[in-house]
């Protein structure tokens, strides 16, 4: 009997080491953790506070489906998204959106508008997380025939996370937008369901 509570002991101790060296491998961005629960990432005592940003004028491109996403979260809903606008300064606004998948934070994106340069953030990226994994370039075309490359660059974490710096073409002034995304690694992506018609 006696070994059988060692051993009990012994697997107990290692699930909780295990537990706490995951929790310690997450990816932090800004004051969110991939891969963490609603709870972990917005404290009750927080959710209040962020509801209320999220009803303030201009906050969120979407607010009614934000607030709805954030309130489904709260009671305990599986998936939801929310999108939100930082000014972090005077010339810079960010359009995060954020998405849990089975109750867990599965993806950050960043969307910088104005002044941002991809090479800004490429620097700050690679401060941060060390040299990219890959670099690719897209070119993407209007129907008058005019071209951009637009850059792709890749980091593989080693906890198997995954981000990717991007420029996009914004169909409304032809200008160049610069994108951050922090995907979790092991992320089912939801495929749109095909039609038939």
């Amino acid at each position: 009997m006696n070994d059988y509570k060692k051993l009990l002991t012994v697997v107990l101790l290692f699930l909780a080491v295990a537990s706490f060296v995951s929790a310690q491998n997450r990816t932090k961005v800004g004051q969110l953790y991939l891969g963490a629960s609603f709870e972990k990432n917005f404290p009750a005592s927080y959710q209040p506070q962020f509801l209320a940003y999220l009803a303030e004028p201009g906050v969120s491109p979407h607010p009614n489906r934000s607030r709805d996403a954030f309130i489904k979260l709260q009671n305990g809903a599986a998936d939801g998204e929310i999108d939100y606008q930082d000014d972090p300064d005077d010339n810079t606004t960010v359009t995060k959106l954020i998405t849990f998948h089975d109750h867990r934070l599965t993806s950050i994106l960043y969307m910088f508008e104005k002044d941002t340069s991809y090479q800004s953030q490429y620097r700050l990226l690679v401060a941060k997380y060390g040299k990219p994994f890959a670099t690719e370039t897209e070119v993407l075309q209007n129907r008058f025939g005019a071209r951009w490359n637009c850059r792709q660059t890749f980091w593989h974490l080693a906890n198997g996370d995954t981000i990717v710096e991007f420029e996009d073409l914004n169909k409304d002034d032809l200008s160049i937008t610069v994108g951050v995304g922090f995907d979790l690694k092991d992320t089912k992506k939801v495929e749109p369901s095909k039609s038939p018609y």
